[in-house]
């Protein structure tokens, strides 16, 4: 059989850190159960959690986030499973997406308006100084954090989804602290993709809440991008 291709860095979330439990698998087949999917990957190590993605007609799109319990699992998944074809060619890329890089002392809080940040307050996790970085505001409010404990990691992981629509994703950051309660950070690999994700979201309701985009870091000007005009006043 031909070699498989060596594991793409696609979706990352962090992808450097070697703490990672979760990776990012897409390619799989439209017909695949949870059940099939956690047989799978439970080869390489237990497997802890599994969200499978899907449309609004609730259909698999192809696409799951697989969370283990150890972190050396998934190195394991990445090397054995990364170009195996499941369906005659489809194949499977594995990547990994770390969630640890949230920071302490969040008092959470709505967003429902842009708040313009310096470079110099966005956190280091971001890499704004050599990347754009998207804020979305105003995506979740902070009850919402802590009556569950895998809340940030599925918000995030459905962030990353929806953003690797308009272009590479190095890593997606919920930055607590007070002055980024309820806010998502994204960090693309190009301008370009930055933007087009900023003029898709900018204004779109999110789980009762209506979402104020801008994008920040490096985008070819300094200071940042000046932030799409304020959404529409939400129906009465």
């Amino acid at each position: 059989p031909p070699p498989r291709p060596s594991a793409p860095r696609v979706a990352g979330i962090g992808a450097d850190t070697d703490e990672a439990t979760s990776v990012y698998v897409d390619g799989l087949p439209l017909d695949m159960t949870e059940r099939q999917l956690e047989t799978l990957f439970s080869q390489h190590g237990r497997c802890r959690k599994i969200k499978m993605y899907r449309d609004d007609n609730r259909k698999f799109k192809g696409d799951a986030l697989v969370t283990y319990l150890k972190p050396g699992s998934v190195g394991a998944a990445i090397g054995n499973l990364t170009g195996l074809e499941l369906v005659p060619g489809r194949r499977l890329t594995v990547s990994k997406a770390d969630f640890s890089y949230r920071r302490k002392g969040q008092e959470g809080g709505d967003a429902s308006s842009l708040r313009t940040v310096t470079l110099d307050e966005l956190p280091e996790e971001c890499e704004a100084a050599n990347y754009p970085v998207l804020l979305l505001w105003n995506t979740y409010v902070s009850e919402q954090a802590a009556s569950d404990p895998d809340f940030l990691t599925d918000l995030e992981a459905d962030i990353l989804q929806e953003c690797c629509k308009f272009g590479r994703v190095r890593r997606v950051v919920t930055p607590e602290t007070p002055t980024f309660a309820g806010a998502v950070a994204v960090t693309f690999e190009a301008p370009a993709g930055a933007a087009a994700a900023a003029q898709a979201m900018h204004g779109r309701w999110f789980d009762g809440r209506q979402i104020s985009a801008e994008v920040r870091g490096k985008t070819g000007a300094a200071g940042g991008q000046p932030p799409p005009p304020p959404p529409p006043p939400p129906p009465p």
